[in-house]
């Protein structure tokens, strides 16, 4: 009884130490949290994300993926989504609050584990590089597959990080697992092990190869166990239903010449650094730094070897994107972080009273970081899209519970809370090029099944249209349209020029 007694104040006292050490740790990321939680409702005209509003929507409502609806999201992301909406119902704000938790506890775990590495101040560093990245906040505060893969990919760095500080196998097993769930999430979650896969390669030339191969059997076992077992035990209760979507995005750009490839990866990787600009200070901090005894670090090649990781975008074929890259974004904070912590401590060997400056040096990174970024944090909060939830109600009075509409975007869809067809479920601008999607094959959908309303973004606002106006036969389709419908209203939906056609 009376170690019981002991044990609870002692586990308090440490608490409170913790906590007191890592101050300026918890100060940035109660800061960034309050910035990722604010207006989390405000903009709702992400398309991507309404095609997943509308997929979680229509999973609860008890609809068949790749029967009732195209889904192209994997089975874990989809469940998540139905568990919210039973819920919390049809609310973007809960939805999106399950991407911002995940990406805010993994940067922290990430930074919890940089402290053991390093310090608290190389931690809060961290902290806050990642989560002032405008591609990081921009992705986070959507319900999407990516902010949750990138979320688990913050685990896995962690755990792989304490791994090889402490080399402990369960921990590479703990980062195997992480990058797993990451893969469950999004295929993508696969890219960081790429480049840990060429840091085990590296290892080899210092380390017995009978420890480096243990290792490696520890990651890739719970790798596999997660992403492939666990993979198929919620295929085997959803469906296997991705092969269509998978067939078509991998045959999206098949063809293409190979300088088309090698330019359109190089525009993507250059437009990172871009959006990132902060990460230049690596350079010359690295300059100043060396040489030192302190650059010297097991995890230092780990770090190094993940930025030629995107060479494997030269070998894809589909439309590339940014936000792919985003898996950089926590290598790059941490090196830029260590560079800082070694430079001030050359400072201050100098001058000790530069030391009491840290925390200001700190800031002004991360505040150049925020000022920087792209896209901005400032235009992401003031954002208001009052459009869509005044379009959701429009088409809601005009049509009855159980109709039909047919719409540029399912997330209009979701808010109205009225069903599609099946290919209008996903109206992409990759399955319109692909001609997955045309005109005619609308046509015979809506003659099969009876469809209500339509509605179509027209020319004339901004962002201008992109999808159904690309209908490799448009005139087709907006002929039909105009035959069998009649035209309500031209909406303003925050800035596109939506038409609202009613069934004669």
């Amino acid at each position: 009884m009376a170690r019981k007694r002991m044990t609870k104040p002692r586990a308090l006292e440490s608490a409170r130490g913790w906590i007191r050490q890592n101050r300026l740790l918890l100060v940035v990321f109660l800061v960034f949290s309050a910035a990722y939680l604010g207006r989390l409702d405000g903009w709702l005209m992400d398309d991507d994300e309404g095609t997943d509003f509308y997929e979680v929507w229509q999973l609860q409502q008890g609809q068949r993926p790749g029967v009732d609806f195209v889904a192209e999201q994997q089975p874990l992301f989809l469940l998540l989504g139905k568990a919210v909406v039973s819920l919390a119902g049809r609310s973007p704000w809960a939805l999106r609050l399950v991407s911002v938790v995940q990406v805010l506890l993994g940067a922290l775990a990430l930074a919890v584990s940089v402290g053991h590495l390093w310090n608290d101040r190389v931690a809060a560093s961290t902290l806050g590089l990642v989560l002032s990245s405008g591609l990081v906040y921009q992705q986070a505060r959507l319900f999407r597959p990516d902010p949750m893969m990138f979320a688990w990919e913050l685990v896995g760095l962690a755990a792989g990080l304490l791994a090889v500080r402490y080399r402990r196998r369960w921990l590479w097993a703990l980062a195997g697992g992480a990058f797993g769930v990451a893969v469950l999430f999004k295929p993508f979650g696969v890219f960081p092990l790429v480049g840990l896969g060429l840091y085990f390669l590296i290892r080899l030339r210092r380390t017995p190869w009978r420890e480096v191969l243990a290792d490696g059997l520890c990651l890739g076992a719970a790798f596999l166990l997660v992403a492939v077992g666990v993979s198929a035990l919620l295929y085997a209760r959803l469906g296997f239903y991705y092969r269509e979507p998978l067939r078509q995005h991998l045959s999206l750009g098949m063809g293409a010449p190979l300088g088309h490839q090698v330019t359109k990866t190089w525009v993507i990787y250059c437009s990172f650094w871009l959006a990132n600009a902060v990460f230049v200070f690596i350079v010359p901090l690295w300059l100043l730094n060396r040489p030192t005894a302190e650059m010297r670090s097991a995890s230092l090649p780990w770090l190094l070897i993940q930025l030629v990781t995107p060479l494997v975008f030269f070998g894809m074929t589909r439309p590339l994107y940014v936000r792919y890259l985003l898996f950089l974004v926590p290598y790059l904070a941490i090196l830029l972080a260590w560079q800082l912590d070694l430079a001030m401590a050359k400072i201050g060997r100098q001058s000790t009273r530069a030391v009491r400056f840290y925390p200001l040096a700190i800031g002004l990174m991360v505040g150049f970081a925020v000022c920087t970024t792209l896209p901005g944090f400032g235009n992401t909060l003031v954002l208001r899209d009052e459009g869509t939830p005044a379009l959701a109600c429009y088409v809601a009075e005009h049509t009855a519970p159980g109709d039909r509409v047919l719409s540029d975007y399912a997330g209009i869809n979701f808010f109205a809370n009225r069903r599609s067809i099946y290919e209008a479920s996903i109206i992409a601008g990759g399955r319109i090029e692909g001609q997955v999607i045309t005109g005619q094959l609308l046509i015979e959908r809506m003659e099969e099944t009876p469809v209500e309303m339509v509605l179509l973004h027209t020319e004339g606002g901004v962002p201008g249209p992109h999808h159904l106006v690309k209908l490799v036969d448009y005139q087709l389709f907006r002929d039909y349209v105009r035959a069998r419908f009649v035209l309500l209203t031209v909406f303003d939906r925050s800035g596109q020029q939506i038409e609202v056609y009613k069934k004669r």
